[in-house]
């Protein structure tokens, strides 16, 4: 067996390595049906990077070593960053907590404004001081500790603590918002809060951190998480491919820096074909899904390389083929949604150009969660498995289930009744993701190609094709809405029609009209005509019919 591992996988395992697993993976915790407790901030997702797929955050923030640093020098009265995790309130299903959690705070200098625990925010980039906020300020010369309403019903100071902190010391901060807007608040052990805030605080919305005047502050040891529930308005919908596809409901990327032509994802003949993709080749739902079910066929799978009369490699065999669940874009590229969304991938295992086996893998921010092997019959990349008795190659059904947090991926060939679809694939993730659907192929790029040539090894693009995709919201509560259609298809432009008027004594196309009498108010258009004439019947000689180049 090959020890070669291919080219997009060897990257993200690479990078697995060096991250050590990298950032924001969530752990298991009770889901259903698109509704989820997140953990919205730990440490770890701020460990290593500030992601802006997390975050938004204005650029004076910093973070080292598992902590969010404010630095008196370097921020100002605006400087924030807020989670994009959007807590909600979910009584009606049994969830009293709206957004809770724990968290460490040192402070280093003293505080001349108030640094701002905000939640109830009503958009990621809302300012801190915009909904509620747990506010530390200096108390003569200590830390003093309040919860304060900016906006709402009950305006003004919630509580306020008669304990005060000193400077430098981590201050342990426990808290429990309701959906009904009472609070539980802690610090450092001390009861502040217990369910018996007079006044109510902002509940549904947004949480992070802010500042009214530069402070020096770290944050670490955080462990938040918010009540959440996604039913985004999308559709159920099936595409055949037969005349392009809906570009409403879909969006496709051709690839790029290939070695084999022809490189696309086009649609011929009534599929849509991954031809020779390398680095960036998918089609994408343009609406987002939390819950859904996914089927689609694929009719042809380049098993083994096409060669020449010399032996070389036409067209290569097939690489692996990938789904991104929860890509935070439609428009991108594999660094966002395979890097940084939560992806399964399914590779062949070639030995002498042959697929012996395959492999499943899923990916969440390059960590793998979770690797199976499949052999036998369920290994469809097997050229063995390609066919049917009479020699004609069979159909792949494959279907993706996300179900309250549970990912299953199986598939079963064309004909077969449903009971015999075959389990691939399982994972509990124990959260929904919310994003964008997408199917993605992925190759060698050129470089990698040539440098495989020069040491006898084989190179890999994606090449199959796919049929009959369907996506069926499964939410509970389905936010289903209608799309109208409308083609990828490029408008098709009129034939240019001209007519061949030679004049044999000038050899040109154009015979020039008797002069005209000259009109007041009209000098120079006849000469100005005659001449844009020229060129438009000039330029027909470069035109076929249809207006291509000749």
């Amino acid at each position: 067996m090959k020890k070669r591992i291919k080219n997009g996988i060897a990257l993200l395992a690479g990078t697995a390595v060096c991250l050590g697993g990298m950032v924001g993976v969530l752990p298991t915790v009770t889901a259903s049906a698109g509704k989820s407790e997140q953990k919205v901030v730990t440490e770890e997702m701020y460990k290593e990077q500030l992601s802006k797929q997390k975050w938004e955050y204005t650029r004076d923030i910093s973070h080292e070593e598992g902590k969010i640093i404010f630095e008196k020098s370097k921020t100002g009265k605006d400087s924030q960053i807020v989670s994009t995790v959007l807590a909600n309130d979910l009584r009606d299903m049994g969830i009293d907590t709206c957004v809770n959690g724990r968290l460490t705070v040192k402070i280093t200098d003293v505080l001349d404004g108030e640094f701002y625990i905000a939640f109830g925010l009503s958009r990621p980039y809302s300012q801190a001081n915009t909904a509620s906020a747990i506010c530390l300020y200096d108390m003569g010369g200590e830390i003093g500790v309040k919860v304060e309403n900016f906006a709402g019903e009950d305006v003004g100071t919630v509580y306020t603590s008669a304990t005060a902190y000193a400077y430098g010391t981590e201050l342990t901060i426990d808290f429990d918002v309701y959906s009904v807007g009472s609070m539980q608040l802690s610090v450092n052990g001390d009861s502040m809060l217990n369910h018996d805030n007079a006044k109510r605080v902002l509940t549904n919305g947004y949480f992070g951190f802010g500042q009214s005047a530069p402070s020096s502050v770290e944050i670490y040891n955080a462990e938040i998480r918010a009540a959440t529930y996604d039913t985004p308005a999308n559709s159920n919908f099936t595409e055949t491919f037969s005349d392009g596809f809906n570009s409403a409901l879909l969006y496709s990327e051709g690839g790029s820096g290939g070695y084999y032509s022809p490189q696309s994802v086009v649609c011929e003949n009534g599929v849509l074909k991954f031809n020779n993709v390398t680095a960036i080749g998918y089609i994408s739902t343009r609406q987002e899904y939390s819950n859904f079910t996914m089927t689609y066929d694929i009719p042809h799978i380049q098993r083994q390389a096409v060669l020449d009369d010399e032996g070389n490699v036409i067209t290569p065999a097939t690489n692996w083929m990938g789904v991104s669940i929860g890509c935070s874009s439609v428009v991108t590229n594999s660094s966002v949604a395979v890097a940084q969304s939560l992806f399964f991938f399914m590779m062949p295992v070639y030995q002498n150009g042959r697929a012996i086996g395959m492999s499943c893998s899923l990916l969440n921010n390059y960590a793998t969660l979770k690797t199976t092997s499949v052999s036998g019959d369920k290994n469809f990349f097997a050229v063995e498995n390609g066919v049917d008795g009479e020699g004609k190659e069979r159909t792949v059904n494959l279907k993706v289930e996300m179900k309250d947090g549970l990912l299953q991926v199986f598939s079963k060939y064309e004909g077969e009744p449903v009971n015999r679809y075959q389990k691939l694939f399982d994972y509990n993730l124990g959260y929904t993701p919310l994003g964008y659907v997408q199917i993605w192929g992925y190759g060698d790029d050129f470089n990698y190609v040539q440098n495989n040539m020069s040491q006898g090894l084989d190179s890999y693009c994606a090449n199959f094709w796919l049929d009959n995709l369907k996506m069926e919201n499964t939410d509970v509560n389905a936010n289903l809405v209608e799309v109208d259609f409308v083609s990828s298809k490029f408008p098709e432009q009129d034939d240019f029609v001209y007519v061949d008027r030679w004049n044999n004594r000038a050899e040109t196309l154009y015979e020039a009209d008797p002069p005209a009498e000259k009109k007041e108010g009209c000098k120079g258009t006849a000469s100005i005509a005659s001449a844009y004439f020229l060129l438009l019947v000039g330029g027909a000689l470069m035109m076929k019919k249809g207006g291509k180049e000749e």
